[in-house]
């Protein structure tokens, strides 16, 4: 994966199941859970672009946690940022196999399309079976904190910087 501005940056993806505590989120693991406070702190400390999606519970409340500058986060959210499993986990590989299928000749892939590719496959689960749509994906591009479901030109801007390579 590349970023336009800063060459390599590495991809994180949470993949799985997390809890809020009062003070923190908690990713669970075999074994002990991950706070994603001491992730961000981590986080905070290394310079250059960093790339994320989020696709456990609690997406809203990790956005300010790892912000910052060249971070670029994509994270599924309830409505209400409850601890209820959401819809991308099922959906994020699906979401991906659509770039491998669907991609341009040069084999690449934004942050940002990936996002939009998002919103419209949970968009889509939710109508199929007649549900209210409870859940959504948030971008926060620009390193403010603030996730938004429809990224403002800054957020964008950051997520089209995000380049992932398709094999």
């Amino acid at each position: 994966m590349t970023n336009k501005k800063n060459g390599k940056c590495p991809l994180l993806i949470f993949y799985g199941h997390a809890n809020t505590t009062p003070n923190d989120v908690h990713f669970h693991l075999k074994g002990d859970d991950i706070s994603i406070k001491e992730v961000g702190k981590c986080l905070k400390a290394t310079t250059g672009s960093i790339s994320i999606i989020w696709s456990a519970e609690a997406g809203r409340s990790i956005i300010p946690i790892m912000k910052g500058t060249g971070h670029v986060i994509m994270a599924a959210s309830e409505l209400e940022d409850k601890d209820n499993e959401p819809v991308m986990s099922d959906l994020l590989v699906d979401i991906l196999k659509t770039f491998t299928i669907h991609s341009n000749q040069n084999k690449q892939v934004t942050l940002a399309d990936i996002h939009q590719e998002a919103k419209q496959q949970i968009k889509n689960w939710y109508t199929e079976r007649q549900l209210i749509q409870l859940e959504t994906i948030l971008m926060d591009g620009n390193g403010d904190g603030i996730g938004t479901i429809t990224p403002d030109d800054a957020d964008l801007q950051g997520g089209k910087q995000v380049i992932l390579k398709l094999r």
